[in-house]
């Protein structure tokens, strides 16, 4: 007999059984570490992106949209499209793109991708989610799109040849309004 009053001859079992205790709770600790690491690399808050696979060739085009200072940023956000996507931003005239993508103060918030979908070898289909405020302070406003953009693969590249707005809202911030 111990101290406790138990058996001496049950002490290495009781050991035995704490040994495994701990090594379960530490497996699961690590699971969870793990986890928690491979699910915030994939949910970082800048747009970093392999621009070699569709959803990264859009979230490229618009960190590059958000980051647009001066009209020839045009041609870096071109280089993002195809089709009938490319014709349009290429008709703008400078004063049209600076109105749109520079003189607009617009902050980026929120990037979610909600859906990735293969639909042959050289098309993706994306839909994801765009939150961004735009305004000057005190006339803020939030706006959400929800949209899907059509990626396809082109002379070996991942290119956006449409993008369709699926649902809009726009929150107007510290605004005050009579019932």
């Amino acid at each position: 007999m111990d101290s406790t009053g138990k058996s001496a001859v049950c002490q290495p079992f009781r050991d035995l059984n704490m040994f495994y205790k701990n090594k379960i709770k530490h497996k699961w600790i690590t699971i969870a570490a793990l986890a928690v690491v491979f699910l915030g690399v994939g949910q970082g808050c800048t747009l970093k992106s392999d621009s070699q696979e569709p959803v990264g060739v859009l979230k490229s085009y618009i960190s590059a949209s958000f980051q647009a200072k001066n009209p020839e940023d045009k041609g870096k956000m071109e280089a993002f499209l195809t089709g009938e996507t490319l014709r349009r931003l290429t008709a703008w005239s400078p004063e049209q793109f600076s109105r749109a993508f520079i003189e607009t103060p617009r902050r980026f918030k929120s990037l979610t991708i909600l859906e990735n979908k293969p639909v042959g070898e050289t098309t993706t289909t994306i839909t994801y989610e765009l939150a961004y405020q735009e305004g000057s302070p005190g006339k803020e406003t939030r706006i959400t799109q929800k949209k899907l953009a059509e990626v396809v693969l082109e002379a070996g590249a991942w290119k956006i040849r449409e993008v369709k707005n699926l649902r809009e809202s726009i929150d107007y911030l510290g605004e005050f309004t009579l019932p």
